[in-house]
């Protein structure tokens, strides 16, 4: 089974522009760090391991299609491979925050997306996930 999500996201990488897609390799849950788990409360073993891993999230083989797929000439100057950060909303980052992410290594953020990935993978399922219209988050 496969999966293959989109979303709207702000950047934080001055190199994307709006338009670009980000093929994303990593992610970084602000809400999981902040003890908003997906896993918190009562578990049953038919639903999957009580403690998954999340270092595979998003599927190598995917990106890989994703990066051949955008040979065309044009199509690699907005292909990018990247960490997105997902923050739980329905608010926006403070400036300290926004720096933060960037210097643990964010190229963009948003409010959906690791949610789902993180569920389809304690599922099974094959993910990927790409990134467009990458909104400037420097005036944050």
């Amino acid at each position: 089974m496969l999966i293959v999500t989109k979303n709207t996201a702000g950047r934080f990488n001055e190199s994307y522009v709006p338009g670009d897609f980000l093929a994303i390799k990593d992610h970084i849950s602000v809400a999981g760090l902040g003890g908003r788990n997906l896993f918190i409360g009562a578990y049953e073993d038919r639903f999957g391991p009580r403690f998954p891993a999340r270092s595979d999230a998003y599927d190598l083989d995917l990106r890989r299609t994703f990066f051949r797929a955008v040979k065309e000439p044009g199509m690699q100057a907005i292909a990018r491979e990247g960490t997105y950060c997902y923050v739980a909303g329905p608010s926006y980052e403070t400036r300290s925050e926004a720096r933060l992410l960037v210097e643990a290594g964010g190229d963009a953020l948003g409010m959906s997306t690791v949610p789902e990935v993180v569920v389809a993978r304690h599922a099974g399922i094959t993910c990927g996930d790409w990134e467009s219209d990458t909104l400037r988050t420097s005036d944050i």
